[in-house]
């Protein structure tokens, strides 16, 4: 009956280590710093900053910001700057949803 309950415990632990550490490696990890990196998302001026996808983009002489509405779909592509929080622009498109609601 010992042996039992020790292989049951084992068991239980083994299975709780797996639940609490298989989400956390199946996690992407971050781009590292000086990474291209391609962001789609909605543009957001709320803060003061231009926001796309939860990064804070940089022109950087690649657009003009003031082309940029609250809301604008766009297509960023730029370099991760070490920080990992801000993306130095190359290029910049806007998404066009208008030819995807014309049949």
């Amino acid at each position: 009956m010992k042996h039992f309950q020790i292989v049951l415990i084992l068991s239980l632990v083994s299975w709780l280590g797996a639940v609490v550490t298989l989400p956390v490696a199946a996690q992407e990890p971050t781009p590292e710093g000086g990474t291209t990196i391609i962001v789609t998302g909605a543009v957001d001026l709320s803060t003061g900053k231009i926001i796309v996808a939860g990064y804070i983009i940089a022109p950087a002489g690649a657009f003009s910001p003031t082309i940029l509405e609250q809301g604008d779909i766009v297509i960023i592509i730029g370099t991760l700057t070490p920080n990992s929080m801000i993306i130095r622009a190359e290029s910049l498109e806007f998404f066009a949803t208008s030819a995807l609601s014309n049949p």
